[in-house]
């Protein structure tokens, strides 16, 4: 439980000092919409300094397996060999610590691209804490919208991951992924 509770922690932190500050945004939204983002969305947003619209939803099927995650968060992270800055769209299951990262370059454009291992369009998945991490090996990454101004981005993925580190190599199947966030 220590080890967990010191991972929770780091990872808080690391989130915290990697976003960029911003400052607060009001985003014109009708009441309707904003009726049900507060219900739906509510106790899944985790605002990095204090963006009140840093809200993400997430599902997908993992392995068929409807999946839709308990914590998630948004923000931007440098991508110090690619040279540029990629959103960070996380979505994470306490407590078994089932996370799965998608990355997509800051100034991404509405269009289809294939997702794979250390490129602009990238995903991992862990499995439980303490696993090793899936890297995405094939995939595919679809941008329905993206708002640079509001720093909106809405879309739809699929793609699959592969344990790297084992001489077995399983793979996991993500279908069926879509994603609507507030970074």
């Amino acid at each position: 439980m220590d080890r967990y509770f010191l991972f929770l922690c780091f990872s808080i932190v690391l989130i915290f000092i990697s976003c960029d500050k911003e400052e607060t945004q009001n985003i014109p939204v009708d009441e309707e919409t904003e009726s049900n983002l507060l219900s739906e969305c509510e106790a899944l947003c985790i605002p990095p300094f204090g963006v009140d619209t840093s809200c993400i939803q997430m599902q997908m099927k993992i392995d068929d397996i409807p999946y839709t995650p308990t914590a998630t968060f948004a923000c931007i992270i440098p991508h110090f060999s690619l040279g540029i800055n990629q959103i960070w769209i996380n979505g994470l299951v306490s407590p078994a610590f089932r996370a799965i990262t998608l990355k997509v370059p800051e100034n991404v454009e509405k269009g289809s691209y294939p997702i794979f291992m250390n490129s602009e369009y990238d995903a991992f998945y862990v499995p439980s804490i303490n696993a090793n991490n899936f890297l995405a090996i094939d995939g595919r990454l679809e941008i329905i919208e993206h708002d640079t101004i509001s720093k909106y981005i809405l879309g739809n993925f699929n793609c699959i991951a592969q344990d790297l580190n084992t001489g077995v190599q399983p793979t996991v199947n993500f279908t069926d992924g879509c994603f609507s966030a507030f970074y």
